[in-house]
């Protein structure tokens, strides 16, 4: 799936939504208004008289999009078949077992005012690609097999939601994750081997936290990994064999932290290593680690 910034995402959704006609309309639940190009009699056919006005099929068969609607609770009448759906921007508190199907591919459920995730609302879920759950400031804290189970999912957003830890098998099995978006919370402490189940991750967001040092393995198993911003925490101490898995890496942003000393060994671990931000941080650092550039 092609990962886009959230305004192009929803650019690219409206566009599409466009391009395949207006929204399905429901005056008086009757077979002459469905879609076009949904056959009558059929089971979509039905699914269109059944549903709330507010929650619209787009794409034929197969998406959902029901956003910024004020809904606090998950909608009722999502059909099953449903690969695609769309719930941000609503004031949705809580997800349960049995609120979406197996057959969820992407589920976006963003800015919502979600503070409570059932530990087995996602299991069995094993076509899930793109779990959106970011901008959910009151979330908190999550379960420790929240996500376990999710072999194909891709990318798994979970910036400001006001998490303060993380359970340190929460990844576990995530083979498959390449993009992980934890911004934006208030992580004071990552435990060893919290991603070290995440072999094919590529893009680690952990920047605007509350993190203080990194250690040994932090960041172990991390071996396909290309970008890592950890700009704007609170970082004092690296150890110097905190990037040890990270060959693989590009871009390492660490500025505007609080680094007193840095080792060289750190870097000398990152062999692919092209981009490098350290400024705002104590000047004696940036300056004995110059030759890397400060971008």
């Amino acid at each position: 799936m092609l990962q886009l910034d959230r305004p192009d995402r929803l650019t690219a959704v409206r566009s599409a939504a466009q391009s395949n006609g207006p929204y399905p309309t429901h005056p008086g639940r009757t077979a002459p208004r469905l879609w076009a190009g949904v056959p009558a009699g059929s089971l979509w056919a039905r699914l269109l008289l059944v549903l709330p006005p507010t929650l619209y099929l787009l794409h034929y068969p197969s998406t959902v999009s029901c956003q910024a609607h004020n809904f606090l609770t998950v909608p009722e009448g999502i059909p099953p078949e449903s690969e695609r759906i769309f719930l941000q921007n609503n004031k949705i508190h809580r997800l349960l077992s049995g609120h979406f199907s197996t057959n969820t591919v992407t589920l976006w459920i963003y800015s919502n005012n979600i503070t409570y995730i059932e530990p087995s609302t996602f299991h069995g879920f094993t076509l899930l690609e793109e779990l959106d759950l970011g901008d959910n400031k009151h979330l908190r804290s999550l379960a420790e097999d929240t996500f376990h189970g999710l072999s194909r999912l891709n990318a798994l957003h979970l910036y400001r939601c006001g998490l303060s830890s993380l359970p340190s098998n929460i990844f576990q099995g995530l083979r498959n994750l390449q993009y992980l978006y934890l911004q934006d919370n208030h992580l004071k402490f990552l435990p060893d081997d919290t991603f070290m189940d995440l072999h094919n991750l590529s893009h680690l967001f952990l920047h605007g936290n509350h993190l203080w040092s990194l250690n040994q393995n932090t960041f172990r198993g991390l071996r396909a990994l290309d970008r890592l911003l950890l700009h704007q925490n609170q970082i004092e101490w690296v150890d110097r064999l905190a990037f040890h898995d990270l060959k693989r890496l590009t871009t390492l942003y660490l500025f505007n932290n609080s680094l007193i000393q840095l080792s060289g060994q750190c870097l000398d671990m990152l062999p692919g290593l092209e981009y490098l931000r350290l400024n705002d941080n104590p000047g004696h650092v940036t300056a004995r680690l110059c030759r890397y550039g400060n971008g």
